[in-house]
């Protein structure tokens, strides 16, 4: 059985910080904590793409009879020629607020 234990290093030895019994000469596995915040973020890291990473759940991302539509790309315009653009001409043309799709 794996059980974590919290424990600190003082004056050369580690400290447990709660009280647990254990038979002479148990074998314990140390994993200092240098920098706990990094150390949680990494180990958590792996357990969070088993969770959320696996085949099973693909099915909730799909809604049935719903096609998906790919995205629109709009591009901006790119001149051969850059000193062309004193004969580009800015217009913005407002729709009334009923403007429907055509």
């Amino acid at each position: 059985m794996l059980n974590t234990i919290r424990a600190i290093f003082k004056e050369g030895k580690i400290q447990l910080l709660e009280e647990i019994e254990l038979p002479e000469g148990t074998e314990m596995l140390v994993t200092p904590l240098l920098d706990e915040a990094d150390f949680w973020v990494k180990t958590s890291h792996p357990t969070l793409d088993k969770v959320w990473d696996n085949t099973e759940d693909k099915v909730y991302a799909v809604v049935p009879d719903v096609e998906i539509q790919p995205p629109i790309k709009i591009g901006s315009p790119r001149l051969t020629h850059p000193e062309q653009f004193i004969h580009f001409v800015k217009e913005v043309v407002e729709e009334p607020e009923d403007a429907s799709l055509r």
